[in-house]
């Protein structure tokens, strides 16, 4: 398994990463598809959050354990947490 730096949008706020060591992630491709499948959200300003390539948002979860080998994520987070609370109205069962 290889260990690459991807970016990701942190869904868990200040108040769970007091209390937890690890922060819950929403996973971000550069796989984009013609016609964005359900929950799939286009990262519009792709640039301004600091993406190499167009990009979806996607509908998948992870937690990893907050380590400094978690860097590239914070680079992110902002811009992209942003994007994503703005489009979540798209998604369904998004607020």
């Amino acid at each position: 398994m290889t260990n690459k730096n991807r970016p990701a949008v942190v869904a868990s706020s200040a108040v769970y990463h007091r209390e937890r060591p690890d922060l819950i992630l929403i996973a971000v491709t550069s796989q984009v598809r013609p016609a964005n499948p359900v929950g799939e959200v286009a990262v519009a300003r792709w640039q301004e959050a600091g993406l190499l390539k167009p990009s979806v948002i996607k509908p998948v979860l992870a937690t990893v354990h907050r380590s400094p080998v978690v860097t590239l994520i914070e680079r992110w987070r902002d811009s992209l947490t942003e994007i994503w609370r703005s489009e979540a109205g798209r998604v369904p069962g998004g607020s």
